[in-house]
């Protein structure tokens, strides 16, 4: 064999050994980001399910707010009107009134 033939299979040996060691630092790295790629999926679902029930939980809050607030309000409603065209509460207050003194209410 001539020398340059020689030389020139070092050279392809060497570089064929560069790009093996450059696949396997690739590898090396592929795998690490499956991993990571992984992790990251695992938290993602278990956020998501987390998410889910914070949001059933703040539903169930709302309805529950709205459904008091609605009997509030019929109570206030039923309250203020009592059919005799008074106001319950003006009722109560005038009963407990100083006399001679107006709207002034006593406790």
């Amino acid at each position: 064999m001539s020398t340059s033939r020689t030389s020139e299979l070092n050279k392809v040996k060497k570089e064929t050994q560069q790009f093996s060691s450059e696949i396997g630092v690739l590898k090396g790295r592929q795998g690490e980001l499956e991993k990571t790629v992984k992790t990251m999926s695992a938290q993602n679902q278990k956020l998501t399910e987390e998410n889910k029930v914070l949001w059933n939980e703040l539903t169930k809050s709302k309805e529950k707010y709205e459904k008091k607030m609605e009997k509030m309000m019929l109570f206030i409603c039923s309250m203020v009107q009592n059919g005799d065209g008074k106001i319950p509460i003006d009722s109560f207050m005038a009963k407990r009134a100083l006399p001679n003194s107006g709207r002034e209410y006593i406790f």
